[in-house]
């Protein structure tokens, strides 16, 4: 039988490149605090002529035309607990933003905030005597890799080659065009919970909205800050939320890993209110407010404060806090090669959260903010749309990803008895 990953994720993305050649494509990002939605044109003519080359620009096939923001209701977290309460929010926030495109939508791509995300690796060799390597013959060895999947709790969402062995030589990046004996391959796949995909589904659902797909926001994030040069030298996207902090890496453009940990920057705000006999409503206006005082030099506290008592606790509540989330990223990167990092969310603002990142993880660090998809207002263009930008700028990727043709070559006959494609056909 087929591998049930590699087949997964061919029918998002012929899902995806359908959304894309309808002209107009949405992405909604259910966070705990605001839904964003984000509505783009795509130049069908300008997608069509743009190659598959490092430095093409197949991103400015897209232009914002719409936003719209809604009060959260019904997820938590980074995952949908109340889907018909989460219906109410998506509506909300797609209603403002096709006002202001002058467009109906019917679908989207949402993103997943959390989900627990696991990143597996899976691997085959086989001999396949071949003058030239070519898609088919990738696809052949596609066919073969078999991940562990628990298909009735986790599903797969993203699959993509690493790398390649041709002949015993390792690290082959791309082996089409080389002559090969025997041919190996690494490939990296990203599964999430069921029912967290399944609660998105419902509440698309009572929205009245189809699922052109789903995508870890940490990755969404990730494609859209990430320069190029990022993508491909190595870097890792550290989107700071509300409740949860997501982060994916990518290496040679090609997706690395992705983790979650559970702490926000609600927490910060909350850990501040107790602190200082604050409300919420107070403790985040001090939070955020002009030089703060998280610097990774404790003498450098600015603000109208100075040396007040005030700025000591702030010193000492906000920034063990930062510490632990980044400890915590730490240790879900061990073993890695360090890459650099690049901060985005809201709770990425905070003033001397670089310093905090750069002494915790040993890293450079750098803020980041959307650089594929133009056109969009300036406040969305920061961290509030990074995932609801990057969710746009992913449909671009998958839609030019170099190994699409592969994926196409892999025999499909089996299908009809693979869990995830009776998953997708129901649902999709």
């Amino acid at each position: 039988m087929n591998d049930p990953a590699v087949l997964a994720q061919r029918a998002l993305r012929d899902r995806l490149a359908l959304a894309l050649r309808e002209g107009v494509i949405a992405a909604i990002d259910l966070g705990d605090t605001e839904t964003k939605c984000v509505i783009a044109r795509v130049d069908l003519g300008r997608l069509a002529a743009v190659g598959t080359g490092r430095d093409a620009d197949e991103y400015s096939a897209l232009r914002v035309i719409g936003t719209g923001t809604a009060a959260a209701a019904g997820a938590t977290g980074g995952e949908v607990e109340a889907p018909a309460r989460a219906a109410e929010s998506i509506r909300l926030a797609l209603d403002a933003a096709q006002a202001e495109a002058g467009v109906s939508v019917h679908s989207a791509i949402f993103c997943l905030g959390d989900g627990q995300p696991r990143t597996l690796t899976a691997s085959t060799s086989t001999a396949i005597p071949a003058a030239e390597v070519d898609d088919a013959t990738v696809a052949r060895l596609m066919a073969t890799c078999r991940p562990e999947l628990a298909l009735r709790l986790r599903r797969p969402i993203l699959v993509e080659p690493d790398s390649f062995t041709v002949d015993g030589v390792t690290g082959i990046r791309d082996p089409r065009g080389k002559p090969a004996r025997t041919l190996g391959m690494l490939m990296s796949v990203l599964t999430v919970e069921r029912e967290a995909l399944k609660a998105i589904m419902q509440a698309a659902t009572l929205a009245d909205l189809g699922v052109d797909g789903i995508v870890s926001s940490g990755i969404a994030s990730a494609v859209t800050c990430l320069t190029n040069d990022e993508l491909e030298l190595g870097a890792v996207c550290i989107d700071m939320g509300s409740s949860i902090t997501v982060h994916a890496g990518f290496r040679e453009g090609r997706f690395q890993g992705a983790g979650v940990v559970p702490i926000g920057g609600e927490r910060i705000t909350a850990d501040l209110a107790a602190a200082l006999s604050l409300s919420m409503a107070d403790a985040e206006a001090l939070k955020v407010r002009a030089g703060g005082p998280v610097s990774a030099d404790p003498s450098v506290l600015g603000g109208a404060s100075g040396g007040s008592e005030t700025s000591t606790v702030l010193v000492g509540v906000v920034r063990p806090r930062l510490e632990e989330i980044f400890e915590k990223i730490r240790l879900q990167l061990e073993g890695e090669k360090p890459r650099p990092v690049v901060l985005t969310g809201g709770a990425s603002q905070l003033p001397g959260v670089i310093e905090v990142a750069k002494a915790v993880l040993g890293r450079r660090a750098r803020l980041g903010r959307s650089l594929r998809v133009p056109g969009a207002p300036a406040d969305a263009a920061g961290v509030r749309f990074s995932s609801a930008l990057g969710a746009l700028a992913y449909a671009i990727r998958c839609d030019r990803n170099p190994w699409a043709e592969a994926m196409e070559n892999v025999d499909d006959s089996e299908r009809r008895f693979n869990g995830i494609f009776d998953w997708l056909r129901r649902n999709w």
